[in-house]
């Protein structure tokens, strides 16, 4: 993630005390063991310039935005995407649980579900460098090459986008998704129920 937003400027709540060294050594975010309700109610967090990004907001993340928010919440709560019959996608709303924190501020990042490195990406794009959400190149549903041959196809996703070498669109993606996708293919996924 911090290759798409300054490592300062990240914030890791819920995070084992005993992974911090480990995390810490290439990076340097803020981790916090607590949970954002614990951080709340202690006052580490300004509660009124946080916003959460939430797909369920009926408000866009927009440059003004900028001069509101000093902490954006976003990730840890990806769920199942789904395609509706009309063609539109939802989700199984897991942002539900963080929501009962109690934000006053809400938006939303598009129709579509992005990983957390996505929305990170995509939030410091809108308030950092002032583009709009309509202004941001979007790779939506791309089916991601992991080599010899195998891909995997991102329903009901949405990735910033970037010319590749051959000048057609591909998705953003941090350094080493590709080879973990890649290296997961041959995962079993039966192997975890």
């Amino acid at each position: 993630m911090s290759q798409f937003v300054p490592a300062e400027r990240l914030i890791f709540t819920k995070f084992p005390e005993a992974t911090f060294e480990k995390i810490t050594k290439d990076a340097s975010p803020v981790l916090h063991s607590q949970s954002l309700e614990q951080l709340k109610l202690t006052g580490v967090i300004d509660w009124e310039r946080t916003c959460l990004l939430d797909m369920e907001a009926s408000e866009e993340l927009t440059p003004e935005d900028a001069g509101k928010f000093d902490v954006v919440v976003a990730g840890g709560i990806l769920g199942n995407v789904h395609e509706n019959e009309d063609g539109s996608y939802a989700s199984d709303d897991r942002t539900a649980e963080v929501r009962q924190v109690g934000f006053a501020h809400r938006r939303h990042l598009g129709p579509l579900q992005m990983t957390t490195d996505t929305a990170l990406l995509t939030s410091f794009r809108v308030l950092d460098q002032g583009l709009t959400l309509q202004e941001i190149p979007f790779v939506d549903e791309p089916e991601i090459d992991c080599g010899e041959g195998a891909c995997t196809e991102m329903k009901g996703f949405r990735y910033v986008g970037r010319r590749g070498a051959d000048g057609e669109w591909e998705p953003v993606l941090p350094e080493g998704m590709r080879e973990l996708m890649a290296k997961s293919m041959d995962d079993d996924i039966l192997d975890n129920l």
